[in-house]
């Protein structure tokens, strides 16, 4: 069967770049098509469940939806600025709408949950929905710009079954709710966690393992860990410890790794009112 997003890559707009023809880039691009999946799965989960809500006339989003809110897509705002020269004109324009249109849709998701508002109006569910609707409009976009520069689909999470997340983004958009919270389905069991919030960083700090001290790029940061750049070798289940360029250490354990990039889990979790939070919010 012919994939839902695949009318998108016969665009002019998303035909292979030229000069993405370098590996670093290359794995840039993948990374960022698999957080690109990760942010669907979650982003069509909630758009279902609220277009269902939609549809039956509630008047109040449960406190648990907020669980399944997507962390905002660093990897895609990395590439924008590590490689912004490599992304097709159309594709970049994208990635921005998709920023802006998350913003807005966690702010309004956030507001009427944490408002404690014992009533939401018709109009207000409905502006909810439209929201992440839109969401998923952009995601469906996103992917297909990544596709087309890396047509090989399959460098993204193993853990994902892409057909399933391509028809349930354009079920979510369509006002559907085949992956509402309130019906039976299966999806990654990483996807039923809440998210760690997650702060932008882009430090260059150092990175020890096996004795070794290394310069890499920390490029995100949350509670439960770090996101690593320029770390080819690092191998999982090695100890490591990651130093930010103002002297702080981190202990920890290298949970995966994949390419030039690597995750750090650290040995404690950090408050969410840890001083590293004010670095930069996301």
């Amino acid at each position: 069967m012919t994939s839902n997003l695949s009318f998108l890559s016969d665009n002019a707009a998303y035909l292979p770049h030229p000069r993405l023809v370098d590996e670093r880039l290359r794995e840039m691009f993948e990374a960022a098509r698999s957080e690109a999946e990760n942010f669907g799965v979650l982003a069509a989960v909630v758009s279902c469940t609220l277009n269902d809500m939609n549809d039956a006339g509630a008047s109040l989003v449960p406190n648990f939806v907020l669980g399944f809110i997507p962390s905002d897509p660093i990897l895609l705002q990395n590439l924008r600025r590590l490689a912004g020269g490599c992304i097709p004109a159309g594709l970049d324009t994208h990635i921005e709408f998709l920023n802006a249109q998350i913003e807005v849709a966690k702010k309004l998701l956030r507001g009427s949950v944490e408002e404690r508002k014992s009533f939401l109006t018709l109009h207000e569910i409905d502006q909810l929905a439209h929201a992440w609707r839109g969401v998923c409009d952009h995601v469906i976009v996103v992917m297909a710009g990544l596709d087309a520069l890396l047509p090989e689909v399959g460098g993204g999470s193993s853990q994902i079954d892409r057909f399933q997340l391509e028809n349930g983004l354009v079920n979510a958009r369509d006002g559907g709710s085949d992956l509402s919270l309130k019906r039976d389905f299966n999806f990654p069991s990483w996807a039923q966690k809440r998210r760690h919030r997650r702060v932008l960083l882009n430090d260059i700090g150092k990175a020890k393992v096996k004795g070794r001290t290394r310069t890499v790029l920390i490029t995100d940061a949350s509670a439960g860990g770090l996101g690593l750049d320029f770390t080819e070798g690092f191998e999982q289940g090695e100890r490591i410890t990651v130093i930010l360029s103002t002297g702080r250490l981190f202990l920890g354990q290298v949970v995966w790794s994949a390419g030039t990039r690597a995750g750090v889990q650290f040995d404690q979790e950090l408050s969410q009112n840890d001083i590293l939070f004010s670095w930069e919010s996301c």
